[in-house]
């Protein structure tokens, strides 16, 4: 019989390199007529860590590679040496892949560009609601890029393929202004005219699907310093709860000893933070209260409290069932105001965004406040 008869001798003639398991659950799986793009995550290809685009803005400059792709060979001073930032991130789609910065602008949000989109699902009810990795953990395979003034996104649509598109960093005429929800908030945001029914298809969404840009910014009280002391209510556009998020390298590394035999390689990027330090002993950012990057200050404003998206692989979409969830919770309860939950990385709020204020990887970090803190849910 000719090859060409026989789908099964010709995937195996065509893709030697593709281990043969997996060549049998393709195989079994189509024949039960499931969407091939749904088991992409199961292959271990890697896929970029950061971009490799170039902008036109000078608000920010995009590494030519990522300031991690030695994150789990280099050896960190662990406190011997100054603190420094060893790595930046700005994720544009909120649970969507990030992209690696050598330097960025603060703005009143954050970092620029950071958690500007949302992904949203049209809901029974009328209304759009935010998604992320907690119930669709194949966002983390949707890819994000800046060229000049585009945000470009793509997405696998095939063993060999990715579909790709592009919208505006700024906002368009076509845009419609509607209300989506976003945990207890429904900010006014604009919705893009684009149709996105492959990668509603690959997420596996049910409702209709929608791209959501940021217009009414979410004013952030519980834990904030206070308007008092800043000159302004802090805000934040689709991030969870505060404009920026601090990890230590350190404290991500002793977690990672203690679940090593479930998972040997934990990624900081699986705790999604934009400013990523190194050169501190594990856990002291735990105190922290005030600190300067350069001449800029920031406020430790809580602890970071954990849910279970870190258990999530941010290259292949697979979310593990215990861990590091698990294990964060039996020794990371450190906070009294978050007695059920555990703490890792803190939450930030610049004390000046705007002009002349932003920051490089390998700027040193200077603490200048140190002190208790109480999580307010």
């Amino acid at each position: 019989m000719d090859d060409l008869d026989n789908p099964a001798a010709l995937l195996l003639a065509i893709l030697p390199h593709i281990y043969k398991d997996y060549l049998i659950i393709l195989i079994v799986s189509a024949l039960a007529g499931l969407t091939v793009t749904r088991l992409l995550p199961v292959f271990p290809w890697k896929q970029p860590s950061s971009s490799s685009s170039s902008s036109s803005s000078s608000s920010f400059s995009v590494a030519t590679k990522s300031n991690l792709d030695d994150e789990f060979t280099y050896s960190t001073t662990g406190g011997d040496g100054p603190c420094r930032i060893k790595a930046l991130y700005i994720y544009p789609i909120k649970s969507c892949g990030g992209i690696s910065l050598s330097s960025a602008s603060v703005v009143s949000t954050g970092l620029k560009h950071d958690r500007e989109f949302t992904f949203a699902e049209l809901h029974s009810d009328g209304g759009w609601m935010f998604i992320t990795q907690r119930k669709h953990p194949l966002l983390t395979r949707v890819q994000t890029s800046i060229v000049a003034d585009k945000l470009v996104v793509s997405f696998p649509t095939s063993w060999w393929g990715r579909n790709e598109f592009s919208v505006s960093l700024q906002h368009e005429e076509s845009e419609e202004l509607l209300p989506v929800t976003v945990w207890n908030d429904s900010p006014d945001a604009w919705k893009l005219p684009i149709d996105l029914w492959r990668l509603r298809r690959f997420l596996g969404v049910k409702g209709e699907l929608a791209l959501f840009r940021v217009c009414e910014k979410r004013e952030v009280f519980r834990c904030a310093p206070r308007k008092e002391t800043l000159g302004w209510q802090p805000v934040m556009g689709f991030a969870d709860s505060f404009p920026l998020s601090i990890m230590n390298i350190s404290s991500v590394r002793d977690l990672n000893a203690r679940i090593v035999n479930k998972i040997p390689q934990l990624s900081v990027l699986r705790f999604r933070p934009n400013i990523i330090l190194e050169g501190l002993p594990a856990f002291s950012e735990d105190a922290w209260k005030r600190f300067y990057i350069g001449h800029n200050e920031f406020f430790a404003a809580c602890r970071s409290t954990r849910c279970k998206l870190p258990n999530v692989n941010q290259i292949t979409g697979e979310k593990h069932p215990q861990e590091p969830d698990q294990t964060m919770r039996k020794y990371r309860k450190i906070d009294a105001g978050a007695k059920n939950n555990a703490c890792l990385g803190m939450q930030v709020v610049p004390a000046r965004h705007g002009d002349g204020v932003s920051m490089s990887v390998g700027d040193e970090v200077v603490v200048t406040e140190t002190g208790e803190h109480f999580f307010i849910e």
